[in-house]
């Protein structure tokens, strides 16, 4: 019997229990279905880790490393049976190591799959780059010359498409986690954490582990830790503190479990320490950071979290995607910490969040953003309707 919907495969890393990758799955199912509500999401996933709340739409299937090679002919075994290839946001466009590498050589593949048998292929939200090397540049144009339309997130990322000379369509948009702000129903009694303690000054942490693009050695991890632990011990010295660790991934692949306990440890004493756990439900994780009076992030959607909700936020640029965000929404310098957190920069940061909240917030207004994050998205739903709409099924 002939299926009369449409069926899209929509990749991403999504199933890592990452709070950011959470929201793009959320988001991409819904604009998906804004596409047709006569559709079939398929997504999969390498991990058995939790997943957010998914609409009846989408397919979750677990992908199973059985031989070299087997995860790569899935994908395109997946792609005879789909209408249209989508991958769903994130920093997927890059070359800063050979896993990376690797996973350019693999879209290559899979994407030429697809355009050989008519498969249309769409990029919504993309963080393109860095691209630091010749094979990684030469791979990334051919993949996105393939594409119908490509959305990118930043400007970073369409400076590069332009720099690349990608042919297809480029659409300025924004990170759709953004407008999870907008589905967080914040209650009018809800209590600040510093309402337990007049002058208490609130703030969250949002550390990364995982492998960046500025120093992954362990003597460098070390001494941002160090770093960070005098700041908080010197700031807790002079004024009440609340230290909120943020727990953006539950899979501690790369050990911020670890770290977050390390920090916990260090500090026992100096200020009041509370964990906020992950959670699989990005407005959940909202929802728990919504009263906090700052937030230093090194996890990008712990920053774009606070923006969204207009809470005060420090970059820690341990990734290059971090540093276009803060171009991208007008970071104040003082807000630009350094990658080891050195200097007086956190200590005065903290202290300016107190004294001049105003001075530490972001020149772009977070309604614009969401403006340029629902502009994008529409921009390939429309998109995507013309291509399902005049797909003849050929295999």
């Amino acid at each position: 019997m002939a299926r009369t919907g449409r069926r899209v495969y929509l990749w991403g890393w999504y199933g890592q229990e990452n709070s950011g990758d959470d929201a793009l799955l959320q988001s991409m199912s819904g604009m998906l279905l804004d596409v047709s509500e006569h559709i079939e999401i398929l997504v999969q996933v390498d991990r058995a880790g939790r997943l957010p709340s998914l609409p009846p739409a989408v397919k979750i299937r677990r992908l199973t490393r059985r031989f070299k090679g087997s995860i790569t002919l899935n994908r395109v075994m997946t792609l005879l049976g789909a209408d249209a290839l989508v991958f769903g946001g994130g920093s997927i466009m890059a070359d800063a190591n050979e896993a990376r590498l690797r996973g350019l050589r693999e879209k290559y593949y899979v994407c030429r799959a697809a355009w050989i048998i008519g498969v249309p292929i769409v990029f919504a939200a993309l963080g393109a780059g860095p691209l630091v090397t010749p094979r990684g540049r030469t791979l990334a144009r051919k993949i996105l010359n393939m594409a119908d339309v490509v959305e990118v997130r930043d400007a970073t990322s369409y400076e590069l498409c332009r720099h690349l000379e990608v042919s297809t369509p480029v659409i300025r948009g924004f990170d759709p986690a953004v407008l999870m702000a907008g589905r967080l129903s914040m209650a009018s009694s809800a209590r600040r954490p510093d309402q337990a303690g007049e002058g208490a000054l609130s703030i969250g942490v949002a550390l990364s582990m995982s492998p960046g693009t500025v120093d992954n050695s362990p003597s460098f991890r070390q001494k941002k830790l160090a770093n960070l632990v005098g700041a908080i011990r010197k700031i807790s010295g002079r004024r009440r503190l609340n230290l909120f660790l943020i727990e953006m991934c539950g899979d501690d692949v790369y050990g911020e479990k670890a770290l977050c306990r390390s920090l916990r440890h260090e500090l026992k004493g100096a200020c009041e320490i509370t964990w906020i756990p992950y959670s699989p439900e990005p407005v959940e994780m909202l929802r728990r950071i919504s009263r906090l009076d700052a937030i230093i992030a090194e996890r990008l959607h712990a920053a774009i979290y606070a923006f969204a909700l207009g809470i005060p936020f420090a970059i820690v640029p341990y990734h290059a995607k971090c540093t276009a965000f803060a171009d991208e929404v007008g970071l104040p310098e003082v807000c630009r910490l350094d990658a080891d957190l050195s200097g007086e920069g956190l200590e005065r940061l903290l202290e300016l969040c107190v004294e001049s909240p105003e001075a530490c917030r972001a020149a772009l207004p977070a309604h614009r953003a969401c403006e340029m994050a629902l502009a994008g998205r529409n921009a390939v739903v429309e998109r995507l309707k013309t291509l399902l709409g005049t797909r003849t099924r050929g295999i």
